[in-house]
């Protein structure tokens, strides 16, 4: 049985060659993503927070989780650059867990595998599965069950808002979770924060620089975190496991025809797709990636393989 995850999905619906490298060949980029690299960072804190671990206790595993990002840098250009981005994540980090407040959680860090079902029959593919970890849902005061999603962003919040109406993420994980805890979830608790483009001023120090940032978080909060209710009903999700299913259909076939597709309008989504090299087969595209122990990096290996 192959397990599918919404990062899976969303890699393919961008590029299908970009799907197999990072998840067939399990090949990672060497060069560094910044701003990949401080939302996964971001998200390893806030872990670490809905635990019931302390603020810092929060910030030591982001800056643990960036430091093993930078190990790999060879780049001295690009390692000069740790320590500001290091200030960065760690006021972020503040900012988030002294703005968003705690509601009553329900579950912590559960990962699901559960059956992808043929809406027309109501039989269970014999091929995928959905798989995938949810952080966290929360009660809230109204009684409401919430799974909660923290971001982080380069956009304001009102361009990132605009995509709460079609994000298959929210619709993917409500489905899953009904299934998975048979709990009445209504959505998403979306958390978001927008990382900062400023930089240090002409000869101030990091000390000087992360309380400036910190004052600009706490005087800005509204400009800059956001905490949004995103709801998805039973047509929503109704629509969802005709997509999903649709989804699995098309990977079949594509497989029996032995394609796998490549989308050139992707090439330059984010900045540039990490693995032009070795989709284009360019010289020497072997150093540029290395290949990692697990398929999927946010599940554990029993979850994997289910």
């Amino acid at each position: 049985m192959e397990t599918l995850t919404y990062s899976r999905i969303s890699t393919r619906a961008r590029c299908a060659m970009r799907e197999h490298l990072h998840y067939e060949l399990r090949l990672r980029p060497r060069q560094i993503q910044w701003s990949l690299d401080i939302g996964s960072s971001f998200h390893a804190a806030m872990e670490t927070w809905n635990q019931g671990q302390s603020e810092e206790e929060a910030v030591a595993a982001a800056l643990a989780r960036l430091n093993e990002v930078a190990a790999r840098i060879k780049d001295p250009v690009e390692l000069e650059k740790l320590p500001l981005r290091s200030v960065q994540l760690e006021v972020m980090v503040r900012a988030a867990i002294r703005r968003f407040p705690k509601y009553e959680p329900v579950v912590v860090e559960h990962e699901f595998s559960v059956p992808i079902i043929n809406p027309r029959t109501g039989r269970a593919s014999r091929t995928f599965r959905l798989a995938g970890k949810i952080d966290l849902v929360v009660k809230t005061p109204d009684g409401g069950y919430w799974l909660t999603e923290y971001k982080t962003t380069s956009q304001n919040l009102e361009q990132f808002r605009m995509r709460y109406g079609l994000d298959s993420q929210v619709s993917y994980y409500t489905l899953a979770a009904r299934e998975a805890l048979g709990i009445p979830i209504e959505g998403s608790l979306i958390r978001v924060i927008v990382k900062t483009r400023t930089e240090p001023r002409r000869g101030e120090t990091l000390d000087e620089y992360r309380d400036r940032l910190e004052a600009m978080y706490t005087q800005e909060s509204d400009r800059l975190l956001a905490e949004d209710l995103v709801v998805r009903d039973e047509a929503q999700l109704e629509l969802t496991r005709r997509e999903l299913w649709a989804e699995v259909q098309t990977r079949l076939f594509e497989k029996r025809l032995g394609v796998i597709r490549r989308n050139p309008q992707a090439c330059s989504d984010f900045g540039g797709c990490p693995f032009r090299a070795a989709c284009l087969q360019l010289e020497n595209w072997q150093d540029m990636y290395y290949v990692a122990k697990a398929q999927h990096d946010e599940l554990s290996m029993e979850t994997q393989t289910a």
